[in-house]
């Protein structure tokens, strides 16, 4: 009978070896992202980088954000934001420090910096 106990006891090692496979590929998946990326301005948050993000704000109104200074150019007025249209720079508002309106620009959308909680200095021409 002794035999017998013997010869049942289950072998756990090699179980644990194929999860440490995909692990891997994760962690060369990430690194590879990251040598992608630029660097970030501020290391506190890594999701907004010093590159320039840029787009529109009405008929023929661009906005462009790069490292806190968010810039409106062009002719005419700005759209409205309210509720849950939110200005297209929200995903940066949090890092806006400046604003810069063109000459151009004929009036300033309401809530158009309603979310900009850094936002130190606004220049109007």
């Amino acid at each position: 009978m002794k035999v017998e106990d013997e010869a049942e006891e289950p072998e756990t090692e090699p179980a644990e070896e194929p999860a440490e496979e995909p692990e891997e590929a994760a962690e060369e998946v990430s690194a590879a992202e990251v040598e992608d990326e630029e660097p970030a301005e501020d290391e506190g948050d890594a999701t907004i980088s010093a590159q320039a993000t840029s787009g529109t704000c009405g008929t023929n109104l661009t906005w462009t954000y790069s490292s806190g200074s968010l810039v409106i150019t062009g002719t005419g007025a700005m759209k409205d934001y309210s509720g849950p249209s939110y200005a297209p720079w929200y995903d940066y508002s949090s890092s806006i420090v400046s604003v810069s309106i063109g000459d151009g620009v004929t009036s300033i959308g309401n809530y158009a910096f309603w979310t900009c909680s850094s936002l130190t200095s606004v220049t109007i021409p």
